[in-house]
């Protein structure tokens, strides 16, 4: 299945997403979502990691992940950020729906 540009090469329900870029670029990348079970304070919760991965190809590669890396301290953690917020919301309106 493809999301935008991003082809799904890799899904366990609950567990990881793995995104190929389709979008032509100067090498390949991945973006790979992870969630795991961890325990704090004794609450056990869910921890997502959010991993992006480039391979460049050739120095056009190397240039073009120099130039856009920085952008990335600004994006990635918004798309995170923004992702756990709707997940949360949608759990929300499905546990005021089906309260069993």
């Amino acid at each position: 299945d493809s999301l935008d540009f991003w082809r799904v090469e890799n899904l366990v329900s609950g567990v990881t997403l793995k995104l190929y870029a389709e979008m032509i670029l100067p090498g390949k990348a991945w973006l790979e979502f992870t969630i795991e079970e961890v325990e704090v304070d004794g609450k056990k919760m869910r921890k997502i990691s959010q991993d992006a991965t480039f391979s460049p190809r050739g120095l056009g590669g190397q240039l073009y992940w120099f130039a856009v890396s920085p952008f990335h301290v600004l994006i990635f953690p918004r798309m995170l950020a923004n992702l756990v917020r709707s997940s949360n919301r949608k759990d929300f309106a499905d546990s005021q729906k089906n309260p069993n």
